[in-house]
């Protein structure tokens, strides 16, 4: 399934590899090709388990946001469900959680 794939009721998300997700973490330990920042992602709005989030980065492309990965050093913040609104140096973005574990997977919000 590709990450801008819709999942249909039936589907199963398969999850990420574990060698893919050791090299994202050896990657981003090294401060390599995801400039993830904690401080760039914020809570707008909580309700019954539900989290609405905002991570502006201002500095990068929205493609940078959206490759597999990116939010892996924030998955224990988020919950399938939870939706974030995304926003780059060239546009913007809303995403729908529907995995954390072992990796964050979104999917485009419809």
């Amino acid at each position: 399934m590709l990450m801008d794939d819709k999942p249909t009721n039936n589907q199963v998300v398969d999850p990420m590899p574990p060698e893919k997700m050791a090299e994202i973490r050896r990657r981003q330990h090294k401060g390599q090709d995801f400039p993830f920042s904690v401080r760039n992602i914020s809570v707008l709005a909580y309700a019954q388990g539900f989290t609405l989030w905002h991570y502006r980065a201002p500095t990068q492309p929205l493609s940078s946001l959206l490759v597999a990965g990116y939010f892996l050093p924030a998955a224990d913040m988020f919950s399938p469900g939870d939706i974030i609104l995304l926003s780059a140096c060239n546009g913007g973005t809303v995403r729908f959680v529907i995995q954390t574990n072992p990796a964050v997977i979104t999917v485009p919000l419809s």
